[in-house]
């Protein structure tokens, strides 16, 4: 409550959950939880091996993902250089990707270069290693754009049922309309109007650096089947 900012940030928080009170209450009265997570991408292996869960990794386009955070990230929300800071020294995860990204890392990178390499080493080794793993792949931009997809899910998860179809037309926090694909009337989604060329050329650039071919920023959908990338079946109790 330092700042007008934080203040305002609080209020529209606690309005939030307000809102949602009721379908949290009915969510908190599951037998089996779900739990969302989104910084345990390089933790995946160990969670199946040592929590006997059932993991589904969803990949987002990372040129949105990228904007989102260059728009979101003031008074150093996600700053990427600690991270990085933490992958340049981390042996374990040089060792298990053979140096992929070791000289990558050595040298200075911009905002947008840092996000993306951020972005590339917490996906692009778990969707190599998720069939191992025993790890269910998907595709953010196929979730929303067939619901044949939410049922290979919810057969990989062991799940009742899939989410109605109003609940899937409704966005998420995160999600506006026409970020996902490009319609058949030519819609450009947004992220492709918020970053600028020069940006969408640092975002390409590290994608071809570290060989990463799943997604492009000339194309809004990736260029890969989930299916040839993950389990579609897994092993163990839901979480």
């Amino acid at each position: 409550m330092r700042t007008v900012e934080a203040a305002r940030r609080e209020r529209l928080r606690w309005r939030k959950l307000w809102r949602e009170r009721r379908a949290l209450s009915l969510a908190a009265q599951r037998g089996t939880p779900i739990v969302k997570c989104i910084r345990a991408n390089l933790m995946l292996p160990w969670l199946v091996e040592r929590c006997q869960c059932r993991v589904l990794l969803v990949i987002r386009h990372p040129a949105p993902v990228v904007e989102s955070r260059l728009r979101l990230g003031h008074r150093g929300a996600w700053d990427p250089e600690p991270v990085l800071n933490r992958y340049r020294q981390d042996e374990c995860l040089h060792q298990l990707t053979r140096d992929r990204y070791r000289e990558i890392l050595s040298r200075p990178l911009g905002r947008v270069e840092a996000l993306t390499l951020n972005w590339v080493i917490e996906n692009q080794w778990p969707i190599e290693y998720a069939r191992k793993a025993g790890v269910a792949v998907t595709f953010y931009e196929h979730l929303r754009a067939s619901h044949h997809e939410w049922q290979r899910i919810v057969g990989a998860m062991d799940l009742d049922r899939a989410p109605s179809a109003d609940l899937l037309a409704k966005p998420s926090q995160q999600a506006s309309e026409g970020t996902a694909h490009v319609t058949s009337d030519g819609h450009v989604p947004s992220w492709k109007r918020r970053l600028t060329a020069e940006q969408l050329e640092s975002i390409q650039r590290i994608l071809d650096e570290t060989g990463f071919g799943v997604y492009d920023t000339g194309d809004a959908m990736p260029r890969v089947d989930a299916r040839s990338c993950g389990a579609t079946q897994v092993t163990g109790r839901a979480q």
